[in-house]
């Protein structure tokens, strides 16, 4: 069996599986599943977070409003 502890009511670890698991605390329903990063995974992450800025700041403020707005108009579209 694996190894699970619980972090609050609606959380908890599974250490084997290395997920989080998120639940309504109302009913206990379970409504998903969260990967658990390591740490070589958050370094990766964070490599690639400085290098997107690195790029991203030196677009245009103009270039970089259209970027946002057209992120905007897709989000509602998927309300």
């Amino acid at each position: 069996t694996s190894l699970s502890i619980t972090i609050s009511e609606i959380d908890m670890i599974d250490l084997k599986s290395a997920t989080i698991v998120s639940s309504n605390p109302s009913n206990r329903q379970v409504l998903g599943q969260i990967a658990v990063a390591s740490s070589d995974d958050i370094e990766l992450a964070v490599a690639k977070a400085r290098n997107a800025f690195e790029q991203w700041r030196d677009v245009p403020l103009r270039q970089r409003l259209q970027i946002v707005e057209t992120f905007r108009q897709l989000l509602m579209k998927q309300k």
